[in-house]
């Protein structure tokens, strides 16, 4: 998949891991050599082996996992790895292969200047849906008809996003008018516990990730004749690859 979710995640994932390998490239020298050590040591061991070969490659997986856990968490990034795992489970839910040959087309991460990014742009039979993903493990709670949790408002942000794919539609050469609805899907131990699914806070749809079979039935909300389908993902298209070139590249710190 050449649009693959959590692109710009990714990316920062592996600027930021990069970076701190470099600057702990000491580090990670003296415990490669430790452990080269430590597997001399086992060759002269008079051992059976098997148990030679078992014991050097528990090690060997030792080693490279102690490195690799190290430089996760000295990155910081926790929190972005999640938002990519909420946005690759998104796009599996909303983009089988049944709703690719019913003619739906998805469009992840289409930026916006002085806003970043729609996480997925949904466009199909059913219509058009912005849509945002957040993986999280901290509590929400639907209280009152409002999504109540610890971070930003996700349904604002996805108003938001729907309006910015709204206004790209209508500019340009071939403008489209057409409504854009707006979804955020919920992942992990702390999405709330929603009876139905779903329900819609604000004109947006909110959905408990998990419940699959219960939401995505529902982005059917306004009928798109299957021409119009083609021309508005291609446009979309076409903006992310422009937007995508366009990007400078970030240097990591």
């Amino acid at each position: 998949m050449k649009n693959r979710p959590g692109r710009r995640a990714r990316q920062e994932l592996w600027r930021s891991w990069r970076s701190i390998a470099r600057r702990n490239a000491h580090l990670v020298a003296l415990a490669l050599l430790m452990g080269l050590g430590v597997g001399l040591l086992i060759l002269l061991l008079p051992i059976p082996g098997w148990l030679r070969g078992y014991e050097l490659g528990l090690l060997t997986m030792g080693i490279v996992g102690a490195i690799t856990w190290s430089i996760y968490l000295m990155s910081g990034k926790h929190t972005e790895n999640l938002g990519r795992i909420g946005e690759e489970l998104t796009a599996a839910s909303v983009f089988g292969r049944r709703r690719q040959l019913a003619g739906w087309h998805l469009i992840n991460g289409l930026t916006f200047q002085r806003y970043g990014d729609v996480d997925h742009i949904l466009v199909g039979p059913g219509g058009i849906f912005a849509i945002e993903s957040k993986y999280t493990t901290v509590e929400w709670k639907i209280v009152d008809g409002e999504l109540v949790g610890p971070k930003r408002d996700p349904v604002k942000q996805a108003r938001l996003g729907a309006r910015k794919v709204e206004s790209t539609l209508r500019s340009g050469k071939n403008p489209f008018e057409f409504p854009v609805q707006p979804v955020v899907v919920l992942w992990g131990p702390g999405a709330p516990d929603i009876e139905t699914g779903w329900t819609i806070i604000r004109e947006t749809l909110v959905a408990e990730g998990y419940r699959r079979r219960m939401w995505v039935p529902q982005l059917a909300g306004h009928p798109l004749p299957r021409e119009m389908v083609r021309s508005v993902a291609s446009k979309l298209k076409r903006e992310l690859a422009n937007r995508t070139e366009e990007r400078p590249k970030i240097a990591a710190h």
